[in-house]
């Protein structure tokens, strides 16, 4: 099939076809060899991405705009335990509710995000993937529900160098 198209295409700008059809023949050529080639490439290659790397540093900068930018400030409205701590907490405290529902502590939910952080970006392609991997500890719903939006804020903020 390669070599055909090849052979034709030579061929007709050997015998002075018009140009109309050599173009015609390369413009098969690309399409029925060339981005098949290139896809089979892309298709091996894809598996071997590199992780996303973030110091330690990054990681605490990009848990605290995660935190502000998902999770919002409530009073308990009853006595319950922190899933995260197991302790309890009182009606009227200060508790961090995530887009679920969820309620803990605000240093256990600082902590659950910033722990995550660096197993996340060992299996992510670019950032985004790293901050919609941010989950919920109990439900595993994601916290974050616009990734990319808070990527922007971490990279205005200079939280990463990512």
């Amino acid at each position: 099939g390669v070599s055909i198209l090849l052979v034709a295409w030579m061929a007709a700008e050997a015998l002075g076809f018009s140009p109309w059809l050599q173009y015609t023949l390369l413009a098969l050529f690309i399409a029925l060899v060339a981005v098949p080639v290139f896809y089979a490439a892309w298709t091996v290659v894809k598996p071997f991405h590199l992780p996303v790397v973030m110091t330690a540093a990054e990681c605490a900068r990009a848990a605290d705009v995660i935190y502000k930018h998902s999770t919002r400030e409530v009073l308990a409205p009853s006595p319950d335990d922190c899933a995260v701590c197991l302790e309890r907490w009182e009606e009227g405290d200060t508790l961090t509710e995530l887009p679920c529902g969820h309620m803990y502590h605000p240093p256990c939910v600082r902590a659950c995000i910033a722990g995550s952080l660096p197993l996340r970006s060992k299996h992510a392609n670019n950032l985004t993937d790293v901050v919609e991997a941010v989950c919920c500890p109990l439900c595993r719903r994601p916290m974050v529900a616009d990734p990319e939006r808070v990527v922007r804020l971490m990279r205005r903020k200079k939280a990463v160098l990512y």
